[in-house]
């Protein structure tokens, strides 16, 4: 078994509950187990110890730059769905050119993971993402236990909130600078 601790984004309960609405649609569509395997979270960033985790999550630097936002847009990378803005939060720079994407490649999707599929299916339609408005978030350090981490990660796996605080983002200035 391998750990890895994503530094991570995840949404209030209820909007939370919005986005495993949109897992089960996935697994409903393309039936592949990855929908129940981790909760709909945003990872920021990807560590192989809690402690290199930790200091991150304890700097919170990764937030300070972040404003309100709204979901709306289910989007495929790779072999991953991801729920997101439109346009995306950030652009994706994968480290790895491949269509099936381990647990590594997770924060640098730019969007809260909803599922995994078979990297050779064509995709009839992507389910519906319900608009949800997020202001406040929870800021988290997941650890994520698998036996496979590169292949089928979703096999097998733990997950356990290590460290959670909730964030209020900071609006936009709506005036124009001098």
């Amino acid at each position: 078994m391998e750990n890895l601790f994503f530094v991570c984004i995840a949404l209030s309960p209820t909007q939370e509950a919005k986005l495993m609405e949109v897992q089960r649609a996935c697994f409903q569509l393309y039936r592949h187990p990855s929908s129940y395997a981790i909760p709909p979270v945003l990872p920021i960033t990807c560590h192989e110890s809690f402690e290199k985790a930790h200091r991150e999550w304890e700097r919170n630097t990764l937030l300070k730059d972040l404003s309100p936002f709204e979901l709306s847009s289910v989007f495929r990378v790779g072999n991953i769905l991801i729920g997101g803005p439109t346009p995306l939060c950030k652009a994706s720079n994968l480290p790895v050119e491949s269509d099936s994407l381990g647990l590594e490649a997770f924060p640098y999707l730019g969007g809260f993971y909803l599922s995994a599929i078979d990297p050779l299916s064509s995709l009839p339609s992507l389910p519906e993402l319900p608009r949800i408005p997020v202001r406040v978030v929870r800021f988290q350090v997941l650890r994520i236990t698998s036996v496979d981490i590169r292949g089928a990660w979703w096999r097998g796996i733990e997950w356990i909130i290590e460290e959670e605080k909730w964030v209020k983002l900071k609006r936009e200035s709506l005036r124009e600078p001098e």
